[in-house]
């Protein structure tokens, strides 16, 4: 069993305006342990390569080895049967190391395009673990309704947590004390035909369970999915200005009343810039030296807002950033961050600039909740 790190990130969202099970050409029986049968070339090819597992025996990985860039997760594989895959995030990252148990993990796994199989006893489904350039997607492969309706994943490290929804494609596990342990994409379902199916998740004590709700016209083998991995995430945990349980929604009227007062990057503005306007960043600490960071601004919701880096970036044009702001069960406000860093800088330099970063945005939500007007 060895330690493998990944490479980039970006938050995967799976387009289900295209066909997600592979295209067959005449009427046949799909097999549904055969990931490269059930998933299309667009889910395939976002397998990542650089997580070859599980490991061939008495192979190991280079323990050094640093694949991945924030907002991060080290991921040991299981390889035997009745055995967790575990998670953990890696320096500048949000999170808390889990062991993910996934539906019929009892079988003796395979390995396939990539993908890791464990087959259903009874033969009804199969669980695809498909490592990707952000985290892992569990995907569970339905050929009848025979399989159930309710798919689970034992959840070690996550005893007593709870989900919280923060966008429409995201939710974030948490602790019973409020703090971030995971983030989950938002589950989908669709068949053979193409239809999406209705599917949701509960969690109750340590287990993420997605229910998946056939119609009479579904048409089977049906694919289904949660995807795991950690972002940059923050909350105060005293009351100090009052101001620390703040609802979300104040937060980009308050940005809009002075954007400067509390982004904490030089360079920005005191109006808070529109869709589309171009801002010159600096991203160094330190008055007499500049880091370019020229951006634009991507998208401005309720709750958030992102920016795309442009020309000149140090993280490289094209990379990405997304704030996002919401309340916890006890009223807490976090600060949710993720990021797609086009440029590989190396180990090191990449580790640096993540651990930058987090606290970069920990100052933001700190000087937030010292405004007054929050």
């Amino acid at each position: 069993m060895s330690l493998w790190q990944k490479t980039v990130v970006i938050v995967a969202t799976v387009a289900l305006t295209s066909f997600p099970l592979a295209a067959q050409a005449a009427p046949e029986i799909v097999d549904v342990t055969d990931p490269t049968a059930m998933m299309s070339a667009e889910l395939l090819g976002e397998t990542n390569p650089n997580l070859p597992y599980p490991q061939e025996e008495g192979v190991e990985a280079p323990a050094d080895t640093d694949l991945l860039t924030e907002p991060g997760l080290a991921v040991v594989v299981a390889d035997q049967s009745s055995e967790a895959t575990s998670l953990e995030p890696v320096e500048g990252v949000s999170g808390e190391p889990l062991e993910i148990s996934a539906p019929f993990d009892e079988a003796v796994p395979t390995l396939e395009a990539g993908i890791t199989v464990f087959e259903d006893p009874e033969g009804d489904a199969a669980t695809f673990i498909q490592p990707i350039d952000d985290g892992l997607r569990y995907l569970t492969a339905i050929e009848s309704e025979e399989a159930g309706t309710e798919f689970s994943y034992v959840v070690q490290g996550a005893e007593d947590g709870y989900l919280q929804k923060i966008t429409d494609d995201e939710y974030v596990l948490l602790s019973a004390d409020d703090n971030y342990i995971v983030t989950v994409e938002a589950p989908w379902a669709i068949d053979s035909a193409g239809q999406e199916l209705a599917t949701s998740y509960t969690f109750e004590g340590n287990t993420l369970t997605q229910t998946v709700t056939y119609e009479s016209d579904t048409e089977f083998p049906v694919l289904a999915d949660p995807t795991w991995y950690y972002q940059v995430d923050h909350r105060s945990y005293t009351y100090i200005t009052g101001k620390e349980k703040a609802a979300a929604s104040r937060v980009i009227p308050e940005l809009n009343r002075c954007f400067n007062c509390s982004f904490p990057v030089s360079g920005a503005p005191s109006y808070f810039p529109a869709v589309g306007a171009k801002i010159n960043l600096n991203a160094s600490p330190f008055s007499l030296i500049k880091i370019p960071a020229p951006v634009q601004v991507s998208h401005k919701g309720s709750v958030s807002f992102g920016f795309l880096a442009l020309a000149g970036h140090f993280d490289g044009a094209g990379s990405t950033v997304s704030f996002r702001f919401y309340n916890d069960a006890s009223g807490w406000l976090h600060i949710n961050v993720y990021a797609k860093v086009v440029k590989d800088r190396g180990a090191v330099a990449n580790d640096l600039n993540k651990r930058v970063a987090s606290q970069t945005w920990a100052n933001f939500l700190a000087n937030l909740i010292r405004r007054t007007s929050l």
